[in-house]
Formats: structure tokens, C-alpha cells, sequence
């Protein structure tokens, strides 16, 4: 799995997206074509507002394409920040059976985490609009949709990538 930027001329960059970091691995290219994938030690991303798009993606090894997950994440990590302070307190919601988390940040910003066929199992960050949908209704959305609510205060931890209880 890879995050990608991509940039207003259909350049790209992508890189290894935590948490499947074993080696970390930076592709450059066009379009969906890469052109250059080597590793690197340290990953340099982008600055907010510099680049078009962001979007997840696999890769097609023997095409030397990347393929975009039908999701719409925001950067969980820009150049020397990332997106929320790790003292965010979310609200836990899991669907049971289908290997899917849904987690809303108490502090009414909109900061949504979530996992889920969609985004590849993998846990994506999106900033929803809170004044489009209400957070009351996007959680009563969820229940009514089979999820049910697993913790009212856990953080996300960016080291494992994963939620953990206060």
C-alpha cells in the first residue's frame, strides 16, 4: 500500500504507507505509470497545499502501475506535521463480522479514522465536513448500519498505527 501526491502537471510521488513500513520505499512517475521506485531512509512529504490530490494505491508490479483504493483519505502525515495531535480522543465503532472500525474525534473537528474493504483493511484518516452531514447523524448513520460502539475515548497511535484505550 502506498500514500501518493499527486501534483497539478500528473506527476506523483508515493511512499510505503505506514504501517507497512518494513522497508520504506519511494515511487516517482506520470499519470499511473511509475518511473523510478528505489528505498530510502527517510521519507520527505510534501507540504500541505503543494501538491493536486492524495490518495491510497497499490501497486501492479509486473505493469509498473499503481491502482487508486476507491477512498477518500487526507494526509494523516505532511511535511513536519501531521493532521491531528496525538491527544485526539475518538469514539470507537466496529461492525461486527465484516472487519470494519469507524472512529470520530470527540472534539467536533471532523476527524474521522476508518478501516474497511474500501480502503484496503488498511486505517485511513479523512476530515469530514461536519457542517454538510452533523456528527450526530454520521454516528446514528453508523448504527444503523450494524456498527456498534466499542470505546467512548481511545487514541490513535501513529507508531502502530492502530487505536489504543486511555
Amino acid at each position: 500500500m502506498f500514500e501518493v501526491f499527486t501534483y497539478d502537471d500528473g506527476r506523483f510521488k508515493a511512499f510505503s504507507y505506514p504501517p507497512n513500513q518494513q522497508k520504506k520505499v519511494k515511487l516517482t512517475g506520470k499519470e499511473k505509470q511509475i518511473h523510478d521506485f528505489k528505498e530510502v531512509s527517510k521519507f520527505i512529504r510534501p507540504e500541505e497545499g503543494v501538491y493536486k490530490s492524495y490518495g491510497l494505491a497499490t501497486i501492479d508490479i509486473a505493469n509498473q502501475t499503481i491502482n487508486f483504493l476507491p477512498c477518500n483519505p487526507t494526509p494523516i502525515l505532511t511535511k513536519g506535521t501531521q493532521s491531528f495531535p496525538n491527544s485526539t480522543d475518538f469514539e470507537l465503532y466496529e461492525h461486527t463480522g465484516e472487519n470494519k472500525i469507524w472512529a470520530i474525534a470527540n472534539n467536533g473537528s471532523g476527524d474521522v479514522i476508518y478501516c474497511n474493504e474500501r480502503s484496503g483493511n488498511t486505517m485511513v484518516f479523512q476530515n469530514v465536513d461536519l457542517d454538510a452531514i452533523d456528527q450526530d447523524f454520521r454516528i446514528e448513520d453508523k448504527l444503523n448500519n450494524g456498527y456498534k460502539k466499542k470505546f467512548s475515548r481511545v487514541y490513535f497511535c501513529l507508531d502502530t498505527f492502530n487505536f489504543l484505550t486511555k
